[in-house]
């Protein structure tokens, strides 16, 4: 972000200030055991909640892309509080069906399933989610889908704050398949119990082949992905995991050379 002029200066400090960077951390691991302490609060909210406590940064955008039931893909992140976007979209359209990622324990795996059937999110596993999401799309009905993580490994290229990495493919294939409109989506906590969200449509490209068009897509996603995520980094719970492979070559180099 710093690199790039992206976001907030109190951010960049952190690039050049070690007790900035110690307090970013700190935050990150705070923003991600409040996530887990929602997503078991999540059967408790209701569209009341979401009127009094979710403020929209994109009004326009949102009404706009939620006007009435019909096939759309709501592209969202590990970011902040990743049910709220869903809820919105639920509050608005009704029944969303979204894929979720298989968990080595199963009893989560489970929790989390039913927790996010509570609130009107029909889960699919991945192995199940590509025919299955596409007949969705097909009967005019809404989908959401996480994609900032690739964990097939056969996600499409992109940039990221300036260094290469891969995101789903999914979202550009659906959308090129089917022509159903796609959205970014994020919704950032901003104090005790109060959210600010955003929704951006993704541009979608004409006169190309498909494989250009899916490519650019998820081109013009990683562009949103970063408006969402400089508002508010520490929300950014994918940076527990690996993002970017030459980081991670960096890293393997460094280890061995210590040894």
């Amino acid at each position: 972000m710093t690199a790039h002029g992206v976001g907030d200066d109190k951010y960049h400090r952190a690039a050049t200030d070690p007790r900035a960077l110690e307090a970013l951390v700190r935050s990150a691991f705070r923003h991600h055991a409040h996530y887990y302490i929602e997503l078991a609060r999540a059967p408790r909210f209701d569209f009341a909640y979401l009127d009094k406590r979710l403020a929209i940064d994109t009004p326009d955008e949102v009404n706009a892309a939620l006007y009435e039931r019909r096939a759309l893909i709501l592209v969202g992140l590990h970011f902040g509080t990743i049910e709220l976007p869903g809820f919105l979209a639920l509050q608005r359209l009704g029944q969303v069906v979204a894929p979720m990622e298989s968990l080595r324990n199963e009893r989560i795996q489970a929790y989390m399933k039913r927790t996010r059937g509570v609130i009107g999110v029909r889960i699919l596993t991945i192995e199940e989610a590509g025919p299955e999401l596409l007949a969705v799309l097909r009967r005019n009905e809404p989908i959401g889908i996480i994609a900032d993580r690739d964990l097939t490994g056969s996600g499409i290229e992109v940039e990221l704050f300036g260094a290469k990495t891969k995101i789903p493919a999914g979202p550009a294939l659906l959308a090129t398949e089917t022509g159903a409109p796609a959205y970014v989506s994020g919704v950032r906590r901003v104090g005790p119990g109060r959210y600010r969200g955003v929704l951006w449509p993704v541009p979608t490209p004409g006169g190309l082949s498909r494989r250009e068009r899916s490519r650019s897509m998820a081109r013009e996603e990683a562009l949103l992905f970063e408006r969402v995520i400089a508002d508010a980094p520490e929300q950014w719970l994918a940076v527990f995991h690996p993002i970017w492979p030459d980081l991670e070559r960096a890293q393997e180099t460094k280890t061995g050379e210590a040894r």
